[in-house]
């Protein structure tokens, strides 16, 4: 039986007790607060009713727990925990976790989502666990108790986001899921954690000056590198199979630093009408929240046989195929270039709401050069040329300068997972290294 499949029948065993637990709880506890809105009220009830559940130790470690009633329900099982939002995150926790287990290291691994290939792994060392969805399971997790807390979650602590920073956490360390400065975070997103995993020494600039700025104690900068490029790395195919040609990723963020929030779906048309084979591949948010739009551009491009969407959760078959990409503010354009090694194309967005961000209130974003060194960028009185663009990009890459770029940016390329595992370990250890 799986884990989904027992998940259910130990909740279709306890929902009589549910119920009545529901009926008689507040009528504030209900809420699920949507971050976005900031209701304080509601929060402070959501998170009193999520550590009130979490207090009925047999109940909701039935529900809720990876191996039923064998260990307590607490979140204080290791000196290192890992904490996911779910299956999306995992190509970045992977490298980290196996090294943990290849140094004989215990540590707790909770993740949002069920079907998180990491709560299959079975392992003494590596004690997981599924905490529900939603602002509930981020009330369960602010009331984690471990020495150090690995996340990848930008905001943990800031006003209006359902998750504070954890009281019972001694170190909140960030690591980051993309090659890109602070820039596009929104504002706020690491103000409370302690250390950032950096990419490469380009991050440093933005985060010292965002702390001088807003006046807060300076976070351990530790030149980590990325796991899940590492990770990306280690599926491809070596040497990399030859591309048709004439094959084009498109890519998008979602929302409105997203390319088909602000190009729509014309673009696509005219690569299409040129003879270009295109796969199209939103953001996994945007089949989440843009449904519309989706639905809009795919009316548009239905007589068009050479155009593919794809909805697989990993991108890599879809980068070995394509000649060249084409996206916006997406870190998928430091993973195709970086990785593959063969040219991107950026369509220049305007933020419409940049004063949100981090980069508002940065000198310089690091991303701004990088994108030049990549590919070409096109801003929106060049779109109609967008045929012509793709020609010329295709005709004049330089394989030899992607190389170069990575090798600058890029720490312990193959190698970030071990090197954060022993950085933890020395953390809690009583070690120290940073920049």
């Amino acid at each position: 039986m799986d884990l989904k499949t027992t998940t259910r029948n130990k909740i279709s065993n306890t929902m009589v007790f549910i119920i009545v637990l529901l009926f008689f709880a507040p009528r504030a506890a209900y809420a699920y607060l949507d971050p976005g809105t900031g209701n304080i009220l509601v929060y402070v009830a959501v998170s009193l009713f999520g550590a009130a559940l979490y207090s009925l130790k047999g109940v909701f470690w039935t529900i809720l727990g990876k191996t039923g009633g064998e260990r307590s329900p607490n979140l204080d099982y290791n000196s290192i925990a890992i904490f996911s939002e779910g299956r999306n995150y995992w190509n970045t926790f992977k490298p980290v976790v196996g090294a943990f287990i290849a140094k004989n290291q215990a540590f707790s691994y909770y993740s949002m989502d069920i079907d998180d290939p990491g709560l299959t792994i079975e392992n003494d060392l590596m004690q997981s666990k599924y905490i529900g969805d939603g602002s509930a399971a981020f009330a369960r997790m602010s009331q984690v108790r471990t020495t150090a807390l690995l996340a990848t979650t930008p905001n943990i602590g800031t006003p209006g986001f359902p998750m504070p920073r954890p009281q019972h956490v001694k170190h909140l360390v960030h690591v980051c899921h993309g090659v890109d400065d602070v820039g596009l975070y929104k504002k706020g997103s690491l103000d409370h954690y302690d250390s950032v995993l950096l990419v490469g020494d380009f991050m440093v600039h933005g985060i010292r000056h965002l702390e001088k700025i807003h006046g807060l104690k300076p976070k351990e900068l530790v030149l980590a590198g990325l796991p899940y490029l590492d990770d990306l790395a280690s599926k491809m195919k070596n040497p990399l199979p030859p591309t048709d040609g004439k094959t084009i990723l498109i890519a998008p963020s979602w929302g409105t630093k997203g390319c088909l929030f602000v190009y729509g779906g014309d673009f696509i048309k005219r690569l299409a009408s040129a003879g270009y084979n295109i796969i199209l591949r939103p953001h996994p948010h945007s089949w989440k929240s843009e449904n519309k739009l989706l639905e809009k551009i795919r009316r548009l491009l239905q007589d068009f046989k050479n155009v593919k969407w794809d909805k697989e959760p990993d991108g890599s078959t879809a980068m070995e195929m394509a000649s060249l990409l084409i996206s916006d503010t997406s870190n998928i354009r430091m993973d195709y270039a970086l990785l593959y090694e063969r040219p991107v194309i950026t369509l220049k967005i305007t933020l419409s709401d940049r004063e949100t961000f981090e980069v508002s209130d940065m000198d310089e974003a690091w991303m701004d050069k990088a994108e030049l060194e990549i590919g070409s960028v096109v801003s929106a009185d060049k779109i109609d040329n967008i045929a012509q663009i793709v020609a010329d990009t295709l005709s004049q890459h330089k394989k030899r300068s992607l190389s170069a770029f990575r090798e600058a940016n890029v720490c312990n390329f193959g190698s970030s997972g071990e090197f954060i595992a022993e950085y933890l370990i020395n953390l809690i250890n009583g070690k120290r290294e940073t920049v």
